[in-house]
């Protein structure tokens, strides 16, 4: 694996994969073996830049220039961190976010991902300390958010049966 930067963007890159990938691990859908490194298109396709990537036997991890995380490969024992969508098997060649980590996840704030590491079956994510609000001011704006789409809504109700009211008249 390599991330390649393009100049001006020298803070991340593009990710190429290569070798073997039975579960998924390099990232090209059906593909399990490549001979030659071929750039990762999910990432091409979302405009997203890399700037931290972890290889394990099973498994590879990615840290985005934004700080969010996502992984791809075999989740036998959970070592991707999120659900997949595929049904029948246990892993998956197609990087997805792993959720929790710059914001509250249950009452503990979790930092970005400082440095990340891949095991066998196993994946470690060292953060840096979390930085957003603490539990009580977290649930206050999310009450308030919550009362704001309320009153939108409201909002948008009066008005529909208002022009609904002016057009029978």
């Amino acid at each position: 694996m390599a991330i390649v930067q393009y100049p001006p963007i020298l803070s991340g890159g593009y990710l190429y994969t290569w070798g073997s990938g039975y579960y998924g691990q390099l990232a090209h859908g059906t593909k399990s073996v490549l001979e030659q490194p071929e750039i990762v298109e999910y990432f091409v396709h979302c405009h997203t830049m890399l700037k931290m990537i972890a290889g394990g036997p099973n498994h590879c991890l990615a840290v985005t220039q934004e700080g969010e995380l996502y992984s791809w490969g075999n989740n036998t024992f959970g070592a991707l961190g999120r659900k997949i969508d595929e049904k029948d098997v246990q892993f998956t060649p197609m990087p997805g976010h792993v959720p929790g980590f710059g914001a509250l996840f249950g009452r503990i704030g979790r930092g970005f991902p400082r440095s990340i590491a891949c095991g066998r079956d196993f994946s470690v994510v060292a953060s840096y300390p979390y930085e957003g609000p603490d539990f009580l001011i977290a649930t206050k704006l999310m009450e308030e958010a919550k009362i704001r789409e309320q009153e939108a809504l409201l909002t948008q109700n009066r008005e529909r049966n208002d022009s609904n009211a002016y057009a029978h008249s």
